[in-house]
């Protein structure tokens, strides 16, 4: 008998240990890249297209594609998101995610000028494979950390569910400020950033605010310390390329 108590205290320990340890998380650094994540994402969905409008126009047609493309982007972000979530539930693993995500979008100026430089050729050249192409490998580029954006409110809700009594007041919490956040992200960039700084340099301002913040949550973290360096080259490599592309 006592046996068995005492490898139920074992197991109880065990238990309370890994529940600690997937808690050890800072819940307003969590909900700041919660938010953050909802107004990057759909600033970047707006800014993807007036990068598109001087090659390819504003037509319903080119809104059609990028907010499709952008809806299964996130679609794919939400299954993948909460899968992870359940295998490996640490902070420092979220927080490197919305890492390379905003390295990601710090290069996609850098990246699709020649490409919209090419699809501007093969309009010229009557080249409609190519100019249709070129829309499409531009939209492309938003795939990877759009995919994280869409990551990051699973992710946060399985840190944050505490037991299930409570999941669904967490699950709604999280997903209102993110919402809050892409309503942000919908009028800011529009109606100031873009006019004020112009298209590349709002890119670049949004990538900035999500490294910022995942290198805050890395610092937080209990096992973020070490990728603290590689995140750090992230950042460098992310600036070295903008300043390549002035």
């Amino acid at each position: 008998m006592a046996t068995l108590q005492e490898q139920s205290g074992k197991i109880t320990a065990a238990a309370t240990m890994q529940g600690s340890t997937e808690a050890a998380v800072s819940q307003p650094l969590l909900l700041l890249v919660v938010f953050t994540a909802g107004m990057s994402g759909l600033a970047m969905e707006m800014l993807s297209s007036r990068l598109l409008q001087p090659y390819f126009g504003s037509s319903q047609l080119i809104w059609a594609v990028v907010i499709g493309l952008v809806l299964i982007y996130l679609t794919v972000g939400y299954y993948l998101g909460g899968k992870l979530a359940d295998r490996s539930p640490r902070p420092a693993l979220l927080y490197q995610l919305v890492a390379i995500a905003g390295f990601l979008f710090a290069l996609i100026p850098w990246i699709a000028q020649p490409i919209l430089g090419f699809s501007l050729d093969a309009f010229k050249g009557s080249s409609v494979g190519g100019f249709l192409g070129s829309l499409l490998a531009v939209v492309a580029l938003f795939a990877v950390p759009m995919i994280i954006m869409g990551m990051v409110a699973p992710f946060a809700i399985r840190l944050s569910l505490g037991s299930v009594s409570n999941g669904g007041r967490v699950a709604g919490s999280i997903y209102a400020l993110s919402t809050v956040g892409s309503i942000v992200g919908t009028f800011v960039p529009v109606l100031f950033m873009m006019p004020a700084f112009g298209t590349d340099m709002t890119v670049l301002l949004f990538a900035v605010a999500l490294l910022l913040v995942a290198v805050l949550g890395l610092l937080s973290a209990r096992d973020g310390r070490r990728s603290l360096p590689v995140l750090l080259l992230v950042v460098f490599t992310g600036g070295m390329a903008d300043l390549a592309m002035e």
